[in-house]
């Protein structure tokens, strides 16, 4: 009867084990350099406080996983000190940001309180100069997925009928993923479906090219500063519930001579994009079957079904239909 026992690993092939091991950690930590420095030269003014935030966050991620993943002591303090200069970046934006969005805010309200259209012109042609500021994606340069969710939703815009207005609001990033089945078998589809991938396309450009009006994109500042404007107001908590919609909705009257405000039934809530708006994209694996979830009207919404054929993306029907 033999018994069973771990032989010792013979002392040159620990060593040989112990340099492959260093060799592929410094492998690793040289490719997240370089993908970090790569990162670091899209960091600029122009390309928006979305896109650098985002780019920030994405690297701080990558240096705390790397730092789980390979937590030799050699690497340690270069990551840390890679951690902190993120982290430094990130909260020279955040400053600047924050800027940014209080000279909105009081744009805004400036016009709101001298119930000037001038004004409120001005700020919209402010917003519209920023718009124009980000360039349309070069198609050729996208990946497949990113490249689907352009084609998909010029798609939409093309069969949608917008109210009338000079402007025309869209989101300024588009949240997008990937399941292996759109359609389970006990019609549950969000529930049961696998996610296989998960991203945000930031600096959204779709092209509407429907009359005159002018494109604006829903980016992060202007989001805050609307929505500070309408919600958060100064002084708001010091009066009543009733009272603080009152003056919410005036302040959404005010826009909508200009812009689409829609106001969600609870009223703590506005839709700042225009009236029919696509909020999240799913994919097939195989990117020829979409469901885009779409919401209109202040309580209304449904997840559209599309095909894509040799002509493009084709509606083809709706899967579910919600209502609040």
């Amino acid at each position: 009867m033999y018994l069973s026992r771990k032989l010792p690993i013979p002392f040159h092939l620990l060593v040989v084990l112990q340099l492959s091991s260093c060799a592929g950690d410094r492998s690793a930590y040289q490719q997240l350099n370089d993908d970090l420095a790569i990162s670091k030269r899209t960091l600029s003014e122009d390309a928006g406080f979305d896109s650098n935030f985002k780019t920030c966050n994405d690297a701080l991620d990558r240096l705390h996983e790397f730092l789980r993943e390979y937590p030799r002591r050699e690497f340690a303090p270069h990551i840390t000190s890679a951690i902190a200069e993120w982290q430094g970046l990130k909260q020279s934006y955040t400053v600047r940001f924050d800027s940014l969005c209080q000279h909105l805010y009081h744009m805004l309200y400036s016009a709101y309180s001298a119930r000037s259209f001038t004004r409120l012109d001005r700020f919209l042609d402010y917003w519209h100069a920023d718009s124009t500021l980000q360039p349309l994606p070069n198609t050729e340069t996208l990946s497949d997925t990113v490249k689907a969710v352009y084609d998909l939703f010029n798609a939409f815009l093309e069969r949608v009928s917008f109210t009338e207005s000079r402007f025309i609001v869209l989101p300024n990033s588009m949240p997008f993923t990937i399941v292996d089945s759109l359609v389970q078998p006990n019609g549950f589809h969000k529930a049961l479906a696998t996610v296989l991938l998960q991203d945000t396309v930031v600096n959204f450009r779709p092209t509407y090219a429907q009359g005159d009006r002018r494109v604006l994109y829903l980016s992060g500042a202007y989001a805050v500063a609307l929505k500070r404007f309408l919600i958060t107001w100064q002084g708001a908590p010091r009066h009543s519930l009733a009272s603080r919609i009152a003056e919410s909705d005036r302040r959404a009257r005010f826009l909508r001579n200009r812009i689409p405000v829609l106001r969600e039934h609870s009223g703590t809530f506005y839709y700042l994009t225009s009236q029919r708006m696509v909020t999240s994209v799913r994919f097939s694996p195989d990117l020829t079957t979409a469901e885009l979830s779409e919401a209109y009207g202040n309580y209304r919404g449904a997840y559209l079904l599309y095909i894509r054929t040799d002509q493009g993306w084709c509606y083809d029907h709706p899967t579910r239909i919600w209502i609040q």
